[in-house]
């Protein structure tokens, strides 16, 4: 398994050794530049290579990470490899820490709730790493010819996904697949952001399956009972699924201003769908990380 790089301001050292040695508890590999010289030619190289060959940086989000240009660079440096960034906030005000270029990543603040956050960044971790193998799985081959539906599906996520890289990283990394559906964490275990799209409709949902069935409708409740809030901060009404006989619960917004059946439809779909992406992931991300459920 690739190696997670840890990115921080040496400012941070003593949280830095906390997460690293909770990761590594867990089962990652993780890359420090802890026994290097700052500054040396060599730390320079061995920085640039550990990201290359790593499958995503844990960025320590600080007062001090955030005025240093090594962090900055790293930052960059991921960006441009096309690697997953999961901050995590460990000191000072969200204001005075988080950088402008990951004001939208999700992230783990683990300043009061250490075990209980660095939990919910382990199974992020996880489930991404879940993701990838899953997304590795050969697509249908001779064997098994693609039919005309998996290839618009194909299509158009790929274009969706491109089209809003320029806007957000929630689903930057997440690879094109030939099903109706993509996804990406909302910030808690088993909690996802859905894109939906089908003959006539596309659609963003968040699908609830955090724990057993009523962990689910406890947090499907919770926010049930503020309905008019977080739609008049969304700006639309949802379709709320308690789904009483399932586990998982579900909210939705569906659209229909075309879908797969309409190309000439994709382009004004896509853009509806990604800002409505973004309104969801402020409305509901912030209250799920401080959800005790």
């Amino acid at each position: 398994m690739k190696h997670l790089f840890l990115s921080y301001s040496r400012k941070d050292t003593d949280a830095m050794s906390r997460v690293r040695d909770t990761l590594r508890a867990e089962g990652f590999e993780v890359w420090t530049d802890e026994k290097l010289t700052a500054g040396t030619a060599q730390w320079n190289k061995a920085i640039q290579q550990a990201i290359a060959d790593s499958f995503g940086i844990v960025v320590l989000l600080s007062p001090d990470s955030k005025a240093s240009d090594w962090v900055a660079n790293e930052i960059a440096y991921a960006e441009t490899h096309s690697l997953p960034i999961f901050p995590i906030l460990v000191r000072g005000e969200q204001r005075d820490s988080v950088p402008i270029e990951l004001i939208r990543v999700q992230r783990t603040d683990i300043r009061k709730r250490f075990l209980a956050e660095m939990q919910d960044l382990v199974d992020i971790l996880q489930e991404y790493l879940q993701s990838q193998e899953d997304a590795v799985v050969a697509p249908p081959t001779v064997t098994k010819e693609l039919s005309e539906t998996e290839r618009k599906r194909n299509q158009f996520w790929r274009s969706l996904i491109e089209r809003s890289k320029s806007r957000t990283n929630l689903f930057a990394n997440i690879k094109p697949g030939y099903d109706s559906w993509i996804q990406t964490s909302a910030g808690k275990s088993k909690v996802h952001l859905f894109y939906d799209v089908g003959k006539d409709y596309g659609s963003v949902e968040l699908y609830i399956d955090h724990g057993t069935q009523e962990q689910n409708k406890r947090i499907f409740d919770t926010f049930f009972a503020e309905k008019d809030t977080i739609e008049r901060e969304f700006g639309d009404r949802f379709e709320w699924m308690r789904l009483d006989n399932k586990r998982a619960s579900r909210i939705v917004k569906n659209n229909y201003v075309g879908g797969l059946s309409e190309p000439d439809s994709w382009d004004q779909l896509q853009e509806l769908m990604i800002d409505q992406m973004l309104r969801l992931d402020d409305v509901f991300r912030k209250q799920l990380q401080t959800m005790k459920v």
